[in-house]
């Protein structure tokens, strides 16, 4: 059995063990688990957000800044997969996508608990920028979580989860798309965040009976790109999901294939 610790900060006591046992259930449907996971639960995200800053200065990690509007965050700085979550992602984006974003954040202490997750070095003579390498490696484990909790029957949460986020950026999306096209590498970075949404999605395609509404959603917000653009990107997520590699292996043929596959066409 998987032993949690959890810290508190500001969190009432009935909010903290609701949250935990949220994560205890998500371990007893997987086979393969950590002995031990750190769950910090904080009241606010800012609380939660200026934590997780200092821990990047701490270990000298980066995100390089997006992790500023993160609902949550997932690390193994201390040797043992930790969660960061704050009871405001309830609040903000609803019950179902909040506990759908903290199953999610589950799926990585499951699949990504180990520090190598987290020291990935870029492939020699890459040529994308490490802000896009960066997002490459999250697109390749989120696309690892999705496969997991689709396979474990977490599909409405993830879903609410996916819906919420992309309602929130689809307007910046759009608005961004003409300043950034005309910078080469504004333009991948953009690009490879959105392909983190398309993994992120990704496995719920083959599971989710009205296979209608996730098409929809991904249109909606593939829908400020040039058509050969948008069909580059789905070409190379669906490519992405089909690589028989260990994580670490998958995000650097991840990384190549983005080169090919977008970084020419753009």
């Amino acid at each position: 059995m998987t032993k949690i610790v959890v810290r508190s900060f500001g969190v009432d006591v009935n909010e903290g063990e609701k949250l935990e046992g949220v994560v205890r259930d998500f371990l007893l449907r997987v086979e393969h688990k950590p002995q031990l996971i750190y769950f910090y639960i904080f009241k606010s995200l800012s609380l939660m957000r200026f934590y997780a800053a200092g821990e990047e200065l701490k270990y000298g990690a980066s995100t390089w800044g997006l992790s500023e509007n993160f609902y949550a965050f997932h690390d193994a700085w201390s040797g043992a997969p930790r969660i960061l979550y704050a009871t405001e992602t309830l609040k903000v984006l609803g019950e179902e996508a909040g506990l759908g974003c903290l199953r999610h954040e589950a799926g990585h202490a499951v699949l990504h608990g180990e520090l190598e997750y987290y020291v990935i070095t870029q492939p020699p003579n890459s040529k994308i920028l490490p802000e896009t390498f960066y997002l490459i490696t999250v697109a390749v484990k989120d696309l690892e979580v999705s496969n997991l909790l689709s396979k474990k029957g977490f599909i409405e949460d993830q879903l609410a989860f996916f819906k919420n986020m992309v309602c929130r950026e689809i307007n910046n999306q759009r608005a961004l798309w003409p300043i950034v096209r005309k910078n080469r590498k504004l333009a991948q970075i953009h690009l490879a965040s959105l392909l983190k949404d398309l993994s992120f999605i990704f496995p719920f395609k083959a599971s989710y009976e009205p296979q209608e509404e996730i098409e929809e959603i991904i249109n909606e917000n593939l829908s400020h790109l040039p058509q050969d653009v948008k069909a580059s990107l789905l070409d190379l997520v669906d490519e992405v999901a089909t690589l028989k590699l260990a994580t670490l292996d998958k995000i650097r043929e991840a990384s190549k294939l983005f080169e090919r596959k977008i970084l020419l066409n753009i």
